[in-house]
């Protein structure tokens, strides 16, 4: 008995399937655990944003009041401009974490981070404005609470900014990146391929490629290059 191949249009949409199916299993099937320099990385950027807020509050205080002003009053009670950095710098990174500045994505390149630390600017000042009539605070003095907000977002966003090209330096060292298995068409493949090429502090590591529309999709060792991505056996990642 002899039995007819199926047109080759047939075995060509049956690999495409079968291929999806194996990118599904693996996006489904893998656990990718949350990596150590991204946890080390938002830290840093909290000490970075309690420090700015210090400094905002240290430099409003002597540019309004001088360097040694008196205690200022609230409803009555005596309280040292030394302790103000107590409540601000608390507040500021409660605002920030509220207004998603430290979602960071998994490779720390989201770009919205910035506009949160505008937004927490704005809430920043909204909460100042109700401390100043709710608190009475008329001896604090107008200029220390209106100097504070664009301080605050000046300085953190110079932190942030020094943080970054920090991140960006290690990861053209190869170092502070998450590893990828690209699975797609290879078209789309070697488009990715190429942009992750053209910025090696993208923090992506190439470890294998997977090409749709093979009879038998399998991981392939991507080639081997001299920016900063490869080789790409995934060290320096998490």
């Amino acid at each position: 008995m002899r039995t007819s191949a199926p047109p080759r249009s047939e075995q060509a949409h049956g690999a495409a399937g079968a291929g999806t199916v194996a990118g599904r299993a693996l996006a489904s099937g893998l656990h990718v655990p949350r990596p150590t320099w991204l946890t080390g990385y938002t830290g840093l950027l909290v000490v970075l944003d309690a420090t700015a807020m210090g400094a905002a509050t240290l430099t409003a205080k002597i540019s309004w009041l001088g360097i040694n002003p008196e205690s200022f009053h609230i409803r009555s009670v005596s309280i040292p401009y030394g302790a103000l950095a107590l409540l601000t710098v608390p507040t500021w990174v409660v605002l920030l974490a509220l207004a998603g500045a430290y979602d960071l994505g998994p490779f720390a390149t989201s770009p919205r981070s910035w506009i949160q630390v505008v937004r927490a600017g704005a809430q920043l000042l909204a909460v100042v404005a109700v401390s100043y009539y709710i608190l009475h605070l008329e001896t604090l003095g107008r200029g220390v609470l209106v100097g504070l907000v664009p301080l605050a977002v000046a300085l953190t966003f110079g932190a942030r900014a020094g943080a970054r090209l920090g991140l960006d330096q290690l990861r053209r060292r190869g170092r502070a990146r998450r590893t990828a298995l690209v699975v797609g068409t290879q078209r789309g493949v070697d488009g990715f391929v190429q942009q992750v090429d053209a910025r090696p502090a993208s923090g992506v590591a190439i470890v294998g490629l997977s090409i749709l529309g093979t009879e038998a999709p399998t991981a392939a060792a991507a080639p081997t290059n001299g920016n900063g991505t490869g080789p790409r056996n995934g060290s320096g990642t998490a």
